[in-house]
């Protein structure tokens, strides 16, 4: 599996690899890890242990994975492997597609707490899309939903709303700290967007820009 080392400007180092481009929403799962093999991870969740496939579009996000990766990769490994970065009973929480009746896990986040309170009160979701617009504290980003289908969502973005991509934790420091999200987004970025329900408006928690369009 080829892994791409990803530094947010946010102090979280993210190991990533080739992300599925698809778009639409995913669903999302928070729980304990109770178990990996080879192409899998298994977490406790409120409704029972659940297992979900791992493979080379899985993003993993974690603490120190950006070191361990170094480290691995300067082993003459191709990278740090999953039970490097994740530990049985660790809190994570997990983005998922249903594909076939095969849940495919997107992104794999370390978290402070398996608390699903914050889930049941506001529950988290997910879109993958492109850029249309970014301005005024508001984004933008249309996609396909399958079938032909097509959507347009606009979110708010504020101080607390996270950017995370490829490089921009190194262009950070040479800043000296945080980037304006004006610097890292633009039109035509392809992007995930995991956000809350706040009445009829979407909250933008984290922005993760996949892949920057060509100017």
């Amino acid at each position: 599996m080829r892994s791409l080392l990803v530094l947010s400007f946010a102090a979280l180092s993210i190991v990533s690899f080739t992300t599925r481009a698809s778009a639409g929403d995913n669903n999302v799962a928070r729980g304990t890890v109770a178990g990996m093999d080879a192409g899998t991870v298994t977490i406790t969740t409120r409704d029972g242990d659940r297992r979900f496939t791992v493979d080379d579009h899985t993003s993993i996000e974690a603490v120190g994975a950006g070191t361990m990766t170094r480290r691995a990769i300067a082993g003459g490994k191709a990278g740090a492997r999953l039970s490097d970065l994740l530990k049985v009973g660790q809190a994570v929480e997990l983005s998922y597609q249903d594909v076939n009746g095969v849940a495919y896990a997107k992104r794999i986040r370390r978290v402070a707490s398996a608390s699903v309170k914050q889930a049941d009160d506001n529950p988290r979701h997910s879109s993958n899309g492109t850029v249309k617009s970014f301005g005024d504290n508001t984004l933008t980003i249309s996609g396909g939903s399958g079938g032909g289908a097509t959507f347009v969502q606009t979110f708010i973005v504020d101080a607390n709303t996270k950017v995370f991509g490829k490089g921009f934790g190194t262009a950070a420091a040479k800043r000296g700290g945080r980037l304006p999200a004006a610097e890292l987004i633009g039109d035509g970025d392809l992007v995930t967007v995991s956000y809350n329900e706040t009445g009829s408006a979407l909250h933008a928690a984290d922005v993760r820009v996949i892949t920057k369009a060509k100017r």
